[in-house]
């Protein structure tokens, strides 16, 4: 039964506000900080020791990887340009559950202190508008967190697992001078299909105060089994499903379409039929019923087709042994639907249902290749202050 917590407009004791927001000047994104950060990064020398890094400015390059940005189309004024990052940040309870997953030649670096303020570092450098986070622990969400990202200008939510052994969960992050979250669902993803597991997401509407120009974002992270496809195809479905039902809603308040933006790790790679399913809207599932399944959204992904100019290899998350593309950004809305009508001459004639409001992608922060990835990397560490890097990219929609 899948279990789901509803707020509309009056947010829960998890969300919180700041009036004091940064960078941006009447819903447009300020360019001096944007055009610094947009400069080629490069990476930084290995230190000899941990004392070395104490003195050592990583809030220029916290995570010590070149990442270049990538221009799909020139900054437009008259629209509204937001940036979004979605990032699985390594709950520290999975670091200490799995320590032989997380070797490090410094163990200081593994330790919350330190990796902390190497996260923050990292979020911060990037200035972004909505911000997604993947395993969040519950006490770090309310005690480093949400009073950090609140000082920011940042109102959050938060979505916590159920299970007493699981701590973390998926957080949502958004500029109070940009946005304001005015609709909100909780999903926890319990006996789905016969099968019980503890995964979780949520959806938000977000409001544009100055124009009432609505956003759907969503973000999950869903189960990790590489054995259980089947399951993460049931999670989708539902958190799809959940989507749809929030957009319909807002869309016959508004009457116009409100674009989506779907995010989080979800544990498949791009050539996957889960991914394949994201992005067709269609398929049929390699199981003994041979069924034939659709949702009902247009996505787009944002880093497809995983890989550079040279062909080499994007990858999302990395570790001692392997290096893999599982976190993704998609973008889009529900299939538009369509009405008949009698024209003048009394053909009929079809028209959009709602006012189509496009959300269009500008940029996006390359992510790290395979051959810059070393196999001297252990993560967290040097490296990078997560297993996973921050997916960043530049969005423009009507204003």
């Amino acid at each position: 039964m899948l279990r789901t917590t509803t707020r509309t407009s009056s947010p829960s004791r998890l969300i919180s506000t700041s009036i004091n927001p940064p960078h941006t000047t009447n819903g447009k994104i300020t360019t001096t900080l944007r055009q610094q950060n947009h400069q080629k990064q490069q990476i930084l020398p290995v230190p000899a020791s941990i004392d070395s890094l104490k003195n050592e400015k990583i809030v220029q390059n916290p995570s010590r990887i070149k990442r270049n940005w990538i221009q799909f189309k020139n900054v437009d004024d008259t629209m509204l340009n937001f940036r979004f990052m979605s990032y699985n940040v390594l709950a520290h309870t999975n670091v200490e559950k799995h320590p032989n997953l997380y070797p490090s030649s410094f163990k200081q670096l593994v330790d919350w202190k330190y990796r902390s303020e190497w996260l923050l570092k990292d979020i911060k450098l990037h200035d972004s508008d909505i911000i997604c986070l993947q395993e969040v622990d519950a006490n770090h969400y309310l005690e480093f967190y949400q009073p950090k990202f609140n000082r920011l200008g940042y109102t959050s939510i938060f979505n916590k697992r159920l299970e007493k052994v699981n701590n973390d969960g998926v957080a949502l992050f958004v500029k109070t001078s940009l946005f304001r979250i005015i609709d909100y669902e909780f999903l926890h993803y319990r006996n789905i299909g016969n099968f019980d597991r503890d995964n979780v997401g949520l959806i938000a509407i977000l409001e544009i105060p100055s124009t009432s120009r609505r956003v759907c974002v969503a973000n999950t992270h869903l189960l990790f089994n590489p054995r259980r496809q089947d399951i993460r195809f049931d999670q989708f479905q539902c958190l799809a499903r959940r989507m749809k039902r929030m957009v319909e809603k807002h869309e016959a308040e508004l009457g116009q379409n409100i674009p989506v933006v779907f995010a989080g790790d979800l544990n498949s790679h791009p050539s996957s039929i889960l991914h394949q399913f994201i992005t067709r809207g269609y398929t049929t599932m390699p199981d003994h019923q041979q069924r034939d399944i659709t949702h009902d959204f247009d996505f787009q992904c944002t880093h497809s087709p995983y890989h550079n100019n040279h062909g080499v290899r994007y990858v999302s998350s990395l570790n001692y042994n392997e290096a893999i593309f599982v976190d993704y950004i998609f973008f889009g809305g529900l299939r538009r639907r369509r009405e008949e009508t009698k024209s003048e001459s009394g053909k009929t004639v079809e028209k959009n249902a709602v006012k189509t409001m496009n959300l269009d992608l500008v940029r996006l922060l390359e992510p790290v290749c395979t051959v810059q990835r070393s196999c001297n990397w252990l993560v967290p560490g040097i490296a990078m202050p997560s297993d996973h890097i921050p997916l960043v990219v530049d969005f423009s929609v009507e204003a």
